[in-house]
């Protein structure tokens, strides 16, 4: 891997069921990945490299509107509703949040 011609990505996203992916964190860091989203069984954490170190966020840099509270709010309707239903919520909550004016401004 050439990081002056292939850049680390803007975003991973680890599900932690069975082992926590902070020991991976060294090697993201190395290479300079961003951002991390952590799945953590119920919920979603933001990690974000800030001064050479990982910190907990709670709104994303590569997807700006999203917080982490909002997509544990989704998960959590995941517990009650059909797959379709969260989807149209989904996007609905886009929608809306694409009009905003304030939507660029978080």
């Amino acid at each position: 891997m050439n990081l002056s011609t292939d850049p680390p990505p803007d975003l991973i996203i680890e599900v932690d069921l069975t082992s926590p992916s902070t020991n991976r964190f060294v090697i993201y860091k190395s290479l300079g990945v961003p951002e991390i989203w952590r799945y953590l069984g119920e919920t979603v954490q933001f990690v974000q490299l800030q001064n050479g170190e990982y910190v907990i966020c709670e709104y994303s840099n590569t997807f700006p509107i999203v917080s982490a509270e909002i997509i544990n709010q989704f998960l959590q309707m995941a517990q009650t509703e059909d797959d379709m239903t969260i989807i149209d919520a989904l996007r609905v909550w886009v929608r809306e949040k694409l009009r905003s004016p304030s939507a660029t401004e978080q």
